[in-house]
C-alpha cells in the first residue's frame, strides 16, 4: 500500500524520540532499563523523523497536523536534536500550507531555560505528568516535588502545562486531594489516563471500573464546591456529550455508522523507527512499517488497522449499550492496543451514564456553572 494513500488520512503523530527514561514508575508501560546518563542517551535518528513528517505534512489532507512527543522520556534528547526537526519540518508545511501544532508529554525533571525557549520559540505545548501530591504519588510514582516545581517554573514564564494523572487503585481514591493539588499550581486543565494492563502493571489488570467510576462522581463534586478548579478532560467532554442528547436520544440512537476503527488518523514512530497504529499497539502484528532515511516503507500487506481494530462484538455491545452517546464508541478504540480493554471500559462508561441520568439536575448545574466560567473569561467552551 502507498504511504501517499494511508498518509493523507493522518492528522497526529506520537513519536517516542527515546524509549529511556529517567525514572522508574511501578506501572510504567516500557519494560525495565537500566537508567541512562547524559551520555549514552540514543535518541531516534533525526533522518527518521523527518522522512515520515515530511511525507504526512505533503500528503495529508488535513490543514493541521498535531505532532506529540512522549516517551520513555523526550527530554533526554537534546534540544538541538528537536531545534533542527522544527526548522526543517515548519519550512516543509510552510511550503505544503499546513499548520504544525508541536506538543511535548515530559516527566519535568528536566526542563531548565533552554527547554523553555525551545518551547516558547515553536510554540510547543507541554504536558507534565504527575499523579498527585509528592505523598499520594509516592507509592507509585517518584519526582513529583520536581515535576511541580516544573510547573510554576514554565507558569512564571507564560507557558501553562496541562497534566496528565496516571489513575491507579492507589491514587484515585484521593482524586479531591489531587484536583486541589493541581488547582493550587496553577493548572488548568488535566487528563485521567486509567491504568492499563501493559509493561510493568501486566499484572495488574488494570484500575477497575469501579474504582474510576467513584473517582469521577467525587470530582463532580469537587467542581461543584469550587468552579475554578482545573478540568478533566474526559469529564468535561462526557458532560457536554450527555447534555447534547436528551434521553431518548442516548436509547434510540443507531451507532452502527459512528464505529471506525482506532488510530485511522494517528501513527506512532517509535525510538527505533517502526511505525505503528497507536503507542500503546506496538506488536508485529501491527507493525505498519519502518521510517527509513530518504522515505518511509509502508506495509503492502492487508490494512492491519482495519484487520486488528474492530470485532463483532464491539458492533453487537454499542448497539445495546445507552452510554455509547457520551463514550464515543471508547470500546471499539481501545481494542487496538488490548489496553484498559473490553468488559473494564465498557463497564466504566454504562456506570458513569446510570450516574449522570440519576442525578440529572447536579449535572445540569455543572455543565452551567462551566458556560458561566467560559463566559466570564471568554473562553472556547471546548477549551
Amino acid at each position: 500500500m502507498e504511504f501517499a494513500t494511508r498518509a493523507s488520512g493522518i492528522r497526529c503523530v506520537l513519536i517516542a524520540p527515546t524509549g529511556e527514561c529517567d525514572l522508574r514508575c511501578r506501572y510504567c508501560l516500557a519494560d525495565a532499563q537500566p537508567v541512562v546518563t547524559n551520555s549514552s542517551r540514543s535518541p531516534l535518528q533525526l533522518g527518521k523523523a523527518q522522512s515520515l513528517l515530511d511525507d504526512v505534512v505533503a500528503n495529508s489532507r488535513f490543514p493541521r497536523i498535531t505532532v506529540i512527543f512522549q516517551g520513555g522520556e523526550p527530554t533526554l534528547v537534546p534540544v538541538d536534536w528537536y531545534e533542527a526537526l522544527f526548522s526543517h519540518v515548519f519550512e516543509k508545511a510552510s511550503q505544503s500550507k499546513k499548520l504544525l501544532q508541536f506538543c511535548l508529554q515530559t516527566n519535568g525533571q528536566q526542563i531548565d531555560r533552554s527547554w523553555v525557549d525551545l518551547f516558547k520559540r515553536h510554540n510547543v505545548g507541554v504536558g507534565v505528568s504527575i499523579d498527585g501530591t509528592p505523598e499520594i504519588a509516592a507509592p507509585q510514582r517518584s519526582g513529583t516535588a520536581a515535576a511541580a516545581d516544573t510547573i510554576r517554573f514554565l507558569r512564571a514564564n507564560g507557558i501553562r502545562a496541562g497534566v496528565i494523572v496516571v489513575g491507579t487503585d492507589h491514587n484515585l481514591p484521593h482524586i479531591t486531594a489531587i484536583h486541589e493539588y493541581l488547582g493550587d499550581l496553577g493548572v488548568r486543565s488535566f487528563h485521567i489516563l486509567p491504568l492499563m494492563p501493559l509493561g510493568r502493571a501486566r499484572a495488574s489488570g488494570g484500575v477497575p471500573a469501579s474504582v474510576m467510576t467513584t473517582a469521577y462522581v467525587a470530582l463532580i463534586h469537587s467542581f461543584l464546591r469550587n468552579p475554578h478548579l482545573p478540568r478533566e478532560d474526559r469529564l468535561h467532554l462526557l458532560v457536554r456529550r450527555f447534555i447534547s442528547n436528551d434521553e431518548s436520544h442516548l436509547t434510540e440512537v443507531d451507532c452502527q455508522s459512528g464505529i471506525k476503527p482506532c488510530g485511522k488518523q494517528l501513527i506512532f514512530l517509535d525510538s527505533s523507527g517502526r511505525i505503528f497504529p497507536c503507542s500503546y499497539a506496538t506488536k508485529d502484528t501491527l507493525r505498519l512499517g519502518d521510517a527509513l532515511s530518504d522515505r518511509v516503507c509502508w506495509s503492502a500487506s492487508e490494512d492491519a488497522l482495519e484487520t486488528h481494530v474492530l470485532e463483532d462484538e464491539y458492533s453487537i455491545r454499542c448497539l445495546t449499550c445507552r452510554a455509547r452517546a457520551i463514550c464515543g464508541f471508547s470500546c471499539a478504540a481501545v481494542n487496538v492496543a488490548d489496553q484498559w480493554a473490553r468488559e473494564i471500559a465498557c463497564e466504566f462508561y454504562q456506570s458513569l451514564m446510570e450516574c449522570f441520568l440519576a442525578e440529572r439536575p447536579m449535572i445540569d448545574r455543572l455543565y452551567s456553572m462551566w458556560n458561566e466560567e467560559d463566559e466570564r473569561y471568554g473562553n472556547n467552551s471546548n477549551s
